[in-house]
């Protein structure tokens, strides 16, 4: 039986993209969890689950501009380009948003608007990156990239 580009390896019936999707929806629990214990006022646990949000999306970022970005850059500069300025701009407003929380200055609206951000950065790479993921990427190096994040987080 022949293989194609976009199929996912034999004996997995996870793509990258539903990968990559799932994740999105992890952290995006995470970061519920993180605005929970904020407005519970739970200063020890939303300081120790924004350390963690912080620490795992960083994460996902690194995975996705070193192995996906690049090849996007090939063939759609501008689109890649905009992703990464996209991450560069809530990297900064995560680190903002840190130092304020440890100073007990961080307003719940501004906390809101970040994962207002976030989901419209989900909802781009979902419709830009991810499809072409999957019509691109070859087989394996999807595999490898989903064997990588299921190593860290395997219940994606």
């Amino acid at each position: 039986m022949t293989q194609r580009l976009n199929d996912p390896p034999e004996g997995d019936s996870k793509t990258l993209s539903v990968t990559l999707a799932n994740d999105h929806a992890r952290l995006t629990r995470l970061f519920g969890d993180v605005l929970a214990a904020f407005e519970a006022d739970a200063r020890l646990e939303s300081s120790a689950l924004w350390t963690r949000f912080e620490q795992e999306i960083e994460a996902h970022f690194q995975l996705e501009e070193q192995h996906l970005f690049p090849r996007l850059a090939r063939v759609k500069p501008g689109d890649a380009a905009a992703l990464r300025i996209e991450h560069d701009a809530i990297r900064a407003r995560i680190a903002e948003l840190g130092v304020g929380l440890d100073l007990h200055l961080t307003r719940a609206d501004l906390v809101e608007a970040l994962m207002v951000d976030l989901q419209e950065h989900i909802e781009r790479e979902t419709t830009l990156l991810y499809p072409w993921v999957d019509e691109t990427l070859p087989v394996a190096e999807q595999a490898w990239l989903v064997t990588q994040l299921l190593r860290t987080w395997p219940a994606l």
